[in-house]
């Protein structure tokens, strides 16, 4: 059945022409929705067809670090930062990540912690990452010594680049050995082939997914077509 078009006063001017503006004004606004924030950062991050390993440069990877505290391995994971080019100031981005992590630890559990910051003190966004076989005290929730850490880079008024990398990371780190696989590599050629070869893993699959999502909607779609002409 057609579908019911919106009442429109016989004496309105123009009417037909404020019904079509109206409509449009509602695509526009329904295709913008977003429904979960995750979700939105995961689109802004395959939009900008940005991966864990464009960020993260050799330079900024440590393995088989020894620390015997917090501030240690901030100290570590800054240096590293700064050896791969992202910063402009060390200084200043160490701040950063310090008044991040007054507010509250940046450990998400489990022997993982990733601290993050947004600040004029970085040049362009990156990540820094270190491997603490023995593990390390950050204050999780859980109790777990760290034994992966991920650090963020993302420049002042930069979008949300932290927040982007920071949830693509936290969905990567939920696969099954990938932690374990990380904290075992013996080179940084090998953890970034980890990481690569996960992503890519992972996101071939959500795509897969989604094709197959278009193509059920398309044959519904055409079900229904050739039903309605049926009647």
């Amino acid at each position: 059945m057609p579908a019911q078009r919106e009442a429109i006063p016989e004496n309105a001017g123009g009417g037909r022409g404020r019904e079509k503006g109206r409509t449009e004004k509602r695509s526009r606004a329904q295709g913008t929705q977003k429904k979960d924030p995750e979700i939105l950062c995961e689109n802004k991050m395959e939009e900008m067809r940005m991966k864990i390993t464009e960020l993260l440069k050799p330079e900024s990877i440590a393995l088989g670090v020894k620390a015997s505290s917090k501030d240690e391995i901030i100290d570590c994971l800054t240096g590293l930062m700064d050896q791969g080019g992202r910063l402009n100031d060390r200084a200043g981005y160490k701040e950063g990540i310090l008044a991040r992590e007054a507010l509250g630890s940046t450990a998400i559990g489990e022997g993982i912690a990733i601290p993050h910051a947004k600040v004029a003190a970085v040049k362009e966004p990156g990540l820094a990452a270190v491997t603490v076989p023995e593990g390390v005290d950050y204050e999780a929730f859980d109790g777990s010594l760290a034994n992966l850490i991920f650090m963020i880079a993302a420049p002042d008024g930069e979008a949300d680049t932290h927040l982007e990398a920071l949830s693509k990371l936290s969905t990567l780190l939920m696969n099954p050995g990938f932690k374990d696989a990380l904290i075992a590599a013996k080179t940084k050629e090998e953890f970034l082939q980890i990481i690569d070869d996960t992503e890519n893993a992972r996101y071939a699959k959500k795509q897969e997914k989604q094709v197959s999502e278009e193509t059920k909607k398309a044959s519904e779609q055409k079900s229904a077509e050739a039903e309605q002409k049926s009647h």
